[in-house]
């Protein structure tokens, strides 16, 4: 027993000796601190992602709920250790990407660094190792949501002069879309729980922003498949913004986003419809200094998807204290938005108004939507929609206030305040709040918080 303990021990301490080894050697190699800083805000969003995609999404099956109107209805059922382990990566990520904006000693940095590392490699092989066990059910549903149906057919309705906001689309959705997909189910006043006896429906009306509908004209007129429109429109977006980036990080950018490709850029070219926002969004991010560009882009973006006017919140913060124009990206911005939405508002003003407020007045499901606060449902503590709602609204207003008062030391960490709010939100995904510092990250690349990201190295220097 004595041998054996030792043995152990000692293949203990060879293994701590290494991993100072690995340390130092990371610690010796010579970087700028922009590069390090760029390092630790890609291994944030890295680690963010592990907790969603791996975490969340491993550990886990497509649950059999029961029967609607003949049609079988599945739901995501994460394992409690994947609802745990995942909030617990996601906040780790958010430390390390806030962490980033100040500097460590170097080969603490370096320790960091191989740490989160192994997380990232070891985590996802554990997850999937654990996977292995779970066999309460193989469904998989084809990938197509119900947003990327209902935004085709609201495009097409508008190449025919119709007006998609009186179209009812429950044909095209149940023709278009598998049996057991991606609906987004619609319950009565008495849940939750959220169970199929309380199902009255689900959502087959265009309940978005006109933006929505006009991203997929082009794609319609041509011909093309909505996915593809993604991938052209997401690659211009690449070019655009590389444009941008400045001189130091053009041989790492492009690597990173190669590495990066299951987080940027998988999730935005399936048959999803998050590159209406995205490719917007980052174009605000990497053109301020041309107002006209900046404020168009961010008004697109945020009427597409109303999540994202949150996050255009901080972003005029943030053009005000970087030294930009904003009062002219803000008229703009305001400008932009109103022309974009006024045809159907003046058309039909209360149709449109009563579609758009859908979300918002029907019981919707807040489960499958990816890890959040209200997942804790799954570990016996039921959140409510109107606790989750009154924390995100808190942490807005709350931020804001922080942000304005001590932007010049928040620099681009304040983008994680909005991502910190979706999280706890009732209806959170994923695909709203893990790129929000990836546009962040775009910013930073392309020059965007160059005025307080100096100002903060200067005051470390003393």
């Amino acid at each position: 027993m004595g041998n054996w303990m030792n043995l152990r021990q000692h293949k203990i301490r060879r293994l701590v000796s290494r991993f100072k080894k690995l340390s130092d050697i990371i610690g010796k190699y010579r970087v700028s601190r922009e590069v390090e800083r760029v390092f630790f805000m890609v291994l944030g969003v890295h680690l963010m992602a592990v907790g969603i995609f791996h975490c969340y999404y491993d550990l886990g099956w497509f649950k059999l709920l029961g029967f609607f109107d003949k049609m079988p209805i599945y739901q995501w059922r994460p394992e409690r250790t994947a609802v745990v382990l995942s909030l617990f990566m996601i906040a780790i990520g958010m430390i390390v990407y806030a962490v980033s904006l100040r500097f460590m000693r170097r080969k603490t940095k370096a320790m960091l660094a191989v740490t989160l590392i192994l997380l990232i490699v070891g985590v996802p092989v554990l997850c999937h190792l654990s996977s292995r066990n779970i066999s309460r059910g193989s469904y998989k549903p084809a990938f197509v949501t119900d947003a990327y149906v209902l935004q085709i057919e609201a495009a097409r309705s508008l190449i025919h002069g119709l007006n998609p906001y009186k179209e009812d689309y429950a044909k095209a959705l149940l023709h278009r879309m598998p049996r057991g997909g991606f609906y987004t189910w619609v319950y009565n006043s008495s849940a939750p729980p959220y169970t199929v006896n309380k199902i009255v429906g689900f959502v087959h009306y265009f309940d978005y922003l006109l933006p929505a509908a006009l991203y997929y004209v082009p794609a319609v007129l041509l011909g093309l498949p909505g996915y593809v429109w993604n991938v052209i429109v997401l690659t211009i977006e690449l070019i655009l913004v590389f444009r941008r980036v400045r001189a130091l990080y053009r041989t790492p950018i492009p690597a990173l986003l190669l590495l990066s490709t299951l987080i940027y850029l998988r999730p935005a070219v399936e048959r999803s419809t998050i590159s209406g926002w995205i490719v917007p969004l980052a174009l605000a991010m990497a053109y301020p200094d041309n107002p006209l560009i900046a404020g168009f882009m961010l008004a697109w973006a945020s009427t597409y998807r109303l999540y994202v006017g949150v996050l255009a919140l901080f972003y005029l913060i943030a053009v005000y204290y970087e030294g930009y124009d904003a009062k002219k990206i803000f008229y703009t911005f305001l400008f932009a938005g109103l022309i974009l939405n006024l045809p159907p508002l003046l058309i039909d003003p209360r149709t449109f108004i009563g579609r758009v407020l859908i979300p918002i007045k029907l019981n919707l499901n807040p489960l499958d939507m990816g890890p959040g606060l209200t997942d804790l449902y799954y570990l016996g503590l039921t959140i409510t929609k109107q606790v989750s709602d009154i924390l995100a609204v808190v942490i807005i207003i709350v931020g804001l206030l922080a942000t304005f008062k001590y932007y010049l030391r928040m620099s681009y960490t304040s983008f994680l305040i909005p991502t910190l709010a979706l999280i706890v939100y009732y209806r959170t995904s994923y695909v709203y709040y893990l790129y929000y510092p990836i546009m962040a990250t775009i910013g930073y690349a392309t020059g965007f918080f160059k005025r307080t990201t100096s100002n903060v190295d200067y005051l470390h220097s003393f």
